[in-house]
């Protein structure tokens, strides 16, 4: 979340007129989709292989849908409105609630 908050050309490209820019932000938006699972799905990956997340292999895909789902829910909120600073001392928190949900 904080190399997000401080990747200011991400957010300009978020703030721009969609219309005028629409084929440019869908392809950003799908890359950064295929990156985000990526990397979610080696944290988890790795979780499983340290016996700290419950092996649910058969489920990643949805499993990463959802994460993706939240993490977009939150982007609004967190950057495009500015309450970043404001929320950002709850960040680990959320953590715990997000591992403890997967953890055995």
């Amino acid at each position: 979340m904080s190399a997000l908050n401080k990747a200011a050309n991400y957010h300009e490209v978020l703030k721009a007129d969609f219309m005028e820019h629409f084929e440019f932000v869908d392809q950003l938006r799908v890359d950064m989709d295929v990156w985000e699972k990526e990397q979610l799905k080696s944290i988890i990956k790795q979780g499983i292989d340290s016996g700290v997340f419950e092996d649910q292999t058969d489920k990643m895909d949805v499993l990463l849908d959802v994460f993706i789902m939240v993490f977009k829910g939150l982007e609004i909120l967190f950057f495009l409105q500015g309450k970043y600073d404001a929320l950002s001392p709850h960040f680990d928190d959320l953590i715990q609630i997000l591992i403890k949900g997967i953890s055995v």
